[in-house]
């Protein structure tokens, strides 16, 4: 974030505290759970956590910080998930021509 300026920080502060007091509400909280029944690529929590670690390594500039999709896979608990990069592609079994257009 070599670009990012005070406000920008400001703000990142001012979201965290604010979804931390709306979470504390009822509405809030179904609103919550009913999102994380949903198979969304990215959620709320999943996006309070990375401004969260980002707030956390105060916006040192080369700082690498997670993408909100892996704190989502984080969050499941899924032992076989240890491989959080892009699946590899299966190699095709296929020997015949290609039929050409």
């Amino acid at each position: 974030m070599e670009n990012s300026t005070r406000s920008d920080a400001s703000n990142i502060y001012r979201m965290i505290m604010v979804h931390d007091m709306a979470s504390k509400t009822p509405a809030y909280e179904q609103y919550l759970r009913d999102e994380a029944k949903k198979d969304l690529y990215v959620n709320t929590e999943a996006k309070m956590a990375a401004l969260k670690d980002l707030a956390a390594k105060q916006f040192a500039p080369k700082t690498s910080i997670n993408h909100p999709r892996l704190w989502i896979l984080r969050m499941r608990d899924d032992a076989a998930l240890q491989n959080l990069g892009t699946p590899s592609i299966p190699r095709s079994d296929h020997k015949g021509k290609t039929v050409p257009r």
